[in-house]
């Protein structure tokens, strides 16, 4: 019989971190040595954000439910909390070495639930919107999609509101093409 011999695949310190190659891209090291996002409120206007995971521990504030469900951190399908995490993680375990680590792990995260099962309506993020603006968030993140936002829609003048108070607004165009 024949014999394959092949390397062993190196030890991994952690499988999360190590699938994050973002961290290598975009060189978070060389950001962090202008700012780790310290005194800066993001509002995450999506599915909710679970402020007991681990790697957000501690940077999760009172937020907003916009959908009637009246808890914010009821995330109903782990996206806000993962985009709050890229956002804001810090990590977990011995010298946070372990987890999700965000680009700003020091910002704090301004949950806005605005969804329940992938249904954005303008009308309800546009309130999430001015309620981020309002409470002091200084960038807010929209990532997800909305076929009927259009120019002059309540989620338009949102955003336009935001601009006019010089936060900063990050949206999603889609996963797709």
């Amino acid at each position: 019989g024949a014999v394959l011999l092949t390397s062993a695949p190196s030890a991994s310190a952690d499988y999360v971190r190590d699938k994050q190659w973002v961290i290598d891209v975009i060189n978070f090291k060389k950001v962090w040595a202008e700012t780790q996002g310290q005194g800066v409120t993001v509002a995450v206007v999506d599915s909710g954000v679970d402020g007991s995971h681990p790697d957000l521990t501690g940077q999760v504030l009172k937020g907003l439910d916009v959908t009637g469900g009246g808890n914010p951190e009821a995330d109903t399908d782990g996206h806000g909390t993962g985009m709050a995490s890229v956002i804001a993680g810090h990590g977990h375990g011995l010298n946070n070495a372990s987890g999700v680590i965000g680009l700003a792990p020091e910002a704090k995260i301004l949950p806005i639930k605005a969804t329940v099962a992938d249904d954005y309506n303008d009308d309800q993020w546009a309130k999430g919107i001015r309620y981020a603006v309002d409470h002091g968030a200084g960038v807010i993140n929209l990532s997800f999609t909305d076929s009927l936002a259009s120019p002059g829609s309540d989620g338009a003048k949102a955003i336009e509101y935001a601009q006019q108070h010089d936060v900063v607004v990050v949206a999603g165009t889609g996963n797709d093409g």
